[in-house]
């Protein structure tokens, strides 16, 4: 399986690393993963934490799972024509798009997801906050598995667990929760 991941300017640091971490500990899910921004920019996230060389070379095809952290980044992907064609083509395509934080809004504002679909995101303003389908849990998987939202960047182990779940199954789900906490 490989992953795209959408990345713009001031992404949220967390969000990124902390997802791609618990990835990594599921003895590497993913055999290629690739940093998209349509300018090939280098990315620094929200805290200056994590600076990124992207590219803008990519066949969709070749990818199974688009991630979309959230963060100030969102505020530019909702305006951004180019990435919203990408995102279009993984749903039309029925592949794995996982979110978080204000990433979410950004898919339920473009009509990504639709009004009965159950998502997380971070309540980034009055509209947001007042949609009845915005679930108020960590992490929301839709029915048909093709849609993994996170609330916040707080989100971040459940979120990735429950992709790793998702994709790999619980007992490796299980797995990287013990690497990561100990049971005593």
């Amino acid at each position: 399986m490989n992953l795209l991941v959408i990345v713009e300017e001031g992404f949220e640091d967390t969000e990124l690393t902390g997802t791609l971490d618990l990835f990594h500990r599921a003895n590497n899910l993913f055999n290629k993963t690739t940093f998209y921004n349509p300018l090939g920019i280098e990315a620094t996230g929200a805290h200056k934490i994590v600076k990124l060389q992207t590219t803008s070379n990519i066949n969709v095809d070749e990818y199974d799972v688009l991630f979309i952290p959230g963060g100030p980044a969102a505020k530019s992907i909702r305006k951004n024509q180019t990435f919203l064609n990408l995102i279009a083509k993984f749903k039309n395509q029925n592949k794995l798009i996982i979110a978080i934080c204000d990433a979410p809004n950004v898919l339920y504002e473009n009509k990504f997801i639709d009004s009965k679909t159950k998502f997380s995101s971070f309540p980034i303003n009055d509209s947001v906050k007042e949609i009845s389908n915005r679930s108020k849990e960590l992490v929301s998987i839709s029915p048909d598995k093709k849609l993994i939202t996170g609330k916040c960047a707080a989100a971040v182990f459940d979120f990735g667990l429950a992709v790793i779940e998702v994709l790999g199954g619980n007992q490796l789900a299980k797995l990287v929760l013990q690497a990561i906490k100990p049971i005593d």
